[in-house]
């Protein structure tokens, strides 16, 4: 692919943890058509998890999260911020265990966080077709002469 072919998800949503799942979503979505495994998108999710909530920690309720999401065939990044934060944001060690544990890189930067994530499977897309209903019936009937 080249950097022209690579999509990006631009998402501004509310600094209020019941609109986190919203960004878990997008990026789940966004991997799934770009082939990640399960166990990738599944980490994937919790390191926009940390992240949206990183930043919404800092702000009140009724601002706003500027989250940038773009993949490719093998890397998935995302970019997260927030305009003037009421707090510093900052990763407690916790955090930074999980996400050391679930994604390649991540930093935060001021009242910025990006994180990538690359796959590790070297699947290619499937283009494999399913036996139709009809050949799955001659199949059984053929069997069972």
């Amino acid at each position: 692919m080249t950097s022209t072919d690579r999509p990006e998800v631009i998402l501004h949503i509310p600094a209020d943890t019941r609109f986190v799942a919203l960004a878990r979503t997008a990026a789940s979505a966004m991997a799934t058509e770009f082939d990640f495994d399960i166990d990738e998108i599944d980490e994937l999710r919790i390191g926009i998890d940390e992240m949206v909530t990183i930043l919404i920690e800092t702000r009140p309720s009724d601002d706003c999260i500027h989250l940038t999401m773009s993949s490719d065939d093998t890397t998935f990044t995302a970019s997260g911020s927030v305009e003037s934060p009421e707090t510093k944001p900052a990763i407690d060690e916790l955090t930074s265990m999980i996400l050391a544990a679930v994604v390649d890189d991540f930093e935060l930067a001021g009242a910025s966080f990006s994180l990538t994530k690359t796959r590790t499977t070297t699947k290619t897309r499937s283009t494999e077709t399913r036996p139709t209903k009809a050949a799955s019936v001659s199949d059984a009937s053929s069997k069972r002469q």
